[in-house]
């Protein structure tokens, strides 16, 4: 039951989906390239997101309960999300989500290669793939819903309006929603209490 309530939000938006990790993926490979070429142009040029990704670990990890810190990266990433997935009425937000959580893991990964602070394996496999197989997915179906959404709203289906196309797809939203919630809330746990105690580890 629970396993099928999981999966249905991914299988109702298969091609969406595949389109979104199709756009994340090839923004981080793209910035990934472009950092290995012109490394102080891309620092420059993502260093806005760097002071905000500071800010949100300082919140995070410096704060009097790791519960707490919990709390603040999940909101912060719920509040992504629903740009991305109830965004999709403007093209933009769910484009730019994707385009930039890709470039951010593109960019930083090497970023830390280039510093010799970690490997690359290192980085993917107990920096990001503990708490990323949860949030991630999550980020993915947001964004694959809102991309749905632009794409019906720009044209609709034949026989049907771009109003009750947008109905459909809020509905087919809000029925994701939890799905979205429960993913990025354990994501939130791993990250704070798991991911740290593996890099410690790790190093």
């Amino acid at each position: 039951m629970l396993f099928q309530m999981l999966k249905n939000p991914f299988s109702q938006h298969q091609k969406w989906f595949a389109a979104s990790l199709l756009i994340f993926v090839g923004s981080l490979l793209f910035f990934k390239a472009l950092t290995f070429v012109y490394y102080e142009e891309m620092f420059q040029f993502f260093s806005l997101f760097f002071d905000e990704l500071e800010q949100l670990a300082s919140d995070v990890f410096s704060g009097p309960s790791m519960w707490r810190g919990v709390g603040i990266l999940f909101a912060n990433n719920l509040r992504a999300s629903l740009m991305m997935l109830l965004g999709g009425i403007l093209l933009i937000f769910p484009l730019f989500g994707l385009i930039v959580n890709g470039g951010l893991v593109g960019v930083v990964s090497t970023l830390i290669t280039y510093e010799e602070t970690l490997s690359l394996f290192g980085f993917y496999s107990v920096g990001i793939l503990p708490h990323g197989v949860f949030e991630i997915p999550a980020i993915l179906l947001s964004g694959a819903i809102g991309l749905k959404i632009s794409k019906e709203l720009l044209s609709p289906p034949r026989g049907e309006t771009r109003k009750h196309r947008l109905k459909k797809n809020y509905q087919a939203a809000l029925w994701s929603l939890p799905v979205i919630i429960l993913l990025l809330a354990i994501a939130a746990v791993v990250e704070v209490f798991v991911t740290p105690w593996l890099m410690q580890l790790y190093l």
